[in-house]
């Protein structure tokens, strides 16, 4: 099974992520862990498509979440057995990034890149509510849900995520 998982800052697709790549016992790839060294600093685009490549050759089965759809997303999509977009609000997604600031401040978390601290600064609060939820990138969004609506899953809440991970096999 290939499973990707896209969605808006904060919705939950690391989190998501993890657990089916446990419960399904499949690799799991954050796309936060390839796009940044140190810091928070990008990597160069080369090496971040050639890390997804890479995995791409390497599993026959997977399990990625992240959006980049400057790398290898089309791909990506047509690879993927089922598509599962978090189409959560934006006030959710900024509660969840602030919960998940306050349980990872100063730490890394799991699904991100090595050396990079958990952070909140102004374009991050801006990316959140603003920049990630263009007309563009609904238009995006909207388009992989015609194009590919036999195995796109959209859930809009913590309920519908547990409810999906229930019912996964």
């Amino acid at each position: 099974m290939k499973l990707m998982i896209i969605g808006h800052s904060g919705a939950g697709k690391s989190t998501l992520a993890q657990n089916l790549s446990k419960k399904l016992e499949l690799p799991c790839l954050h796309l936060d862990q390839i796009a940044f060294k140190d810091n928070w600093q990008f990597r160069e685009n080369t090496a971040i498509t050639s890390d997804i490549h890479t995995f791409l050759e390497k599993n026959d089965h997977w399990v990625i979440e992240g959006v980049y759809s400057r790398y290898c997303f089309q791909e990506r999509l047509e690879a993927a057995d089922k598509i599962i977009y978090l189409k959560f609000n934006r006030l959710t997604s900024l509660f969840r990034i602030l919960k998940r600031y306050a349980k990872y401040h100063g730490k890394v978390r799991p699904s991100a890149a090595a050396n990079c601290q958990e952070k909140i600064d102004w374009a991050f609060l801006k990316f959140i509510l603003f920049d990630s939820r263009n007309p563009q990138r609904q238009q995006m969004y909207k388009q992989i849900c015609r194009d590919y609506s036999s195995k796109c899953i959209i859930l809009r809440s913590q309920k519908e995520i547990d409810q999906f991970l229930k019912h996964i096999e």
